[in-house]
């Protein structure tokens, strides 16, 4: 999640370990894609989407997909500016010599 992390207590410990372990980082495409899955999943017509809205919890799953996605585009913004301005950095390197 690039650093975004959602909700840590007892329940989430044995993953946030594992992750942590992992020490693997989705590439920006990588999450883009998850943003778009995310925004279709909770478009119509989604067959998840009305099987949620069905459900007494459809409010909290989808305030948690909600966030979710705003994390990731967040993560993809962040990346995005911290591409570029490496970019800017390796090019005053060359201009600079």
């Amino acid at each position: 999640m690039k650093g975004q992390r959602g909700a840590r207590n007892s329940y989430t410990e044995p993953m946030d370990r594992w992750v942590e372990r992992l020490n693997w980082r989705p590439s920006s495409e990588l999450v883009r894609k998850a943003v778009v899955v995310v925004d279709r999943i909770l478009s119509e017509p989604s067959e998840l989407l009305e099987l949620w809205t069905e459900s007494e919890e459809y409010d909290a799953w989808k305030a948690s997909l909600s966030n979710l996605r705003q994390t990731w585009r967040l993560a993809v913004r962040f990346s995005g500016r911290a591409s570029r301005a490496a970019e800017r950095d390796r090019s005053a390197l060359w201009t600079d010599v």
